[in-house]
């Protein structure tokens, strides 16, 4: 009986393993989150309230077509999982050990296949995303921080409010400072130097210039940094798109 058990777990962690894979690993998953995508811009860059209304029903209808999808193959993969103890009335030892071979037989064959993904081209996502590292969920969530006006005021109010240092004013209590006194603005030409000069600046006690470690709430830094200092800093260096080395 035992024997059993491991070849049934065997059979159906692989099984589980490749459904996922081809779903979430396939074309179709990403064409949809693609899809989705569009549409929650056209959204965005949709003038007037029709064409905002039309647009948010469809992408709702599409939103909506894929988590039930989603939910239906969730919900298949939790069958295939449970129907071989509940039919054949397994003891607790033997669906303790059925549950433990199927996990690792799931996981084994999911990352056996996964290094496919970066060879067949109708699996992966376009070359430009491998190469950003830069997804949906960043995309959106520095769209979020960046783009409405309201997130941008909430985000520096509540800089002057908890990170910056209070200071008196002739006539006035105390107050939050204002990070535009005495702000020093790097402006020129495209490859004039300012970039460096940028650098140059940043290295002198006088000066603080905001990083991509201030990303996306670039209103916030000081805020922000509270917020993250426990996340790992890792950072690659990459030939920017300029090709200057």
């Amino acid at each position: 009986m035992t024997a059993f058990v491991l070849l049934a777990s065997i059979l159906v962690g692989t099984v589980l393993a490749e459904i996922s894979f081809r779903v979430f690993g396939g074309a179709w998953f990403h064409n949809q989150l693609r899809t989705i995508v569009v549409l929650l811009q056209t959204f965005r860059e949709a003038v007037g309230d029709d064409a905002r209304q039309e647009s948010l029903l469809r992408s709702g209808r599409m939103t909506l077509k894929f988590s039930l999808v989603l939910l239906g193959l969730l919900v298949g993969l939790a069958v295939i999982a449970v129907i071989a103890p509940w039919m054949l009335e397994w003891t607790k030892s033997q669906q303790t050990v059925y549950l433990v071979v199927t996990t690792v037989v799931a996981t084994g064959w999911w990352w056996l296949r996964r290094p496919r993904l970066s060879t067949d081209s109708s699996l992966t996502q376009t070359s430009a995303e491998q190469a950003n590292h830069y997804g949906t969920l960043e995309r959106w969530l520095h769209w979020l921080a960046l783009e409405p006006a309201a997130v941008r005021h909430l985000a520096f109010d509540m800089e002057r409010q908890f990170a910056l240092p209070k200071r008196a004013t002739p006539g006035t209590s105390n107050k939050a400072a204002d990070p535009a006194d005495g702000a020093v603005y790097v402006c020129g030409l495209a490859r004039s130097g300012t970039t460096m000069l940028l650098h140059i600046l940043d290295q002198v006690d006088v000066f603080r210039s905001l990083t991509y470690r201030n990303m996306p709430f670039v209103l916030a830094p000081n805020l922000w940094k509270q917020m993250t200092r426990h996340a790992p800093q890792v950072s690659v260096l990459a030939e920017r798109a300029h090709g200057d080395g």
